[in-house]
């Protein structure tokens, strides 16, 4: 099940950057999943990222 979580929003990221361009900016991800996305910004220089989700 996680794996399709994985799958899911694959054309966020560029959205986020653009709209949020300030790296240091706090983003909270509420029902991140595995957290792949919040992994995926960090690799992109993100620093002030949180994740929560109930269900991992």
């Amino acid at each position: 099940m996680a794996e399709e979580y994985d799958h899911a929003g694959d054309g966020l990221l560029p959205i986020i950057e653009k709209i949020c361009p300030d790296k240091s900016a706090r983003i909270l991800d509420y029902g991140c999943g595995t957290g792949r996305d919040l992994a995926r910004l960090s690799k992109r220089g993100y620093t002030n990222l949180i994740g929560y989700d109930q269900k991992f």
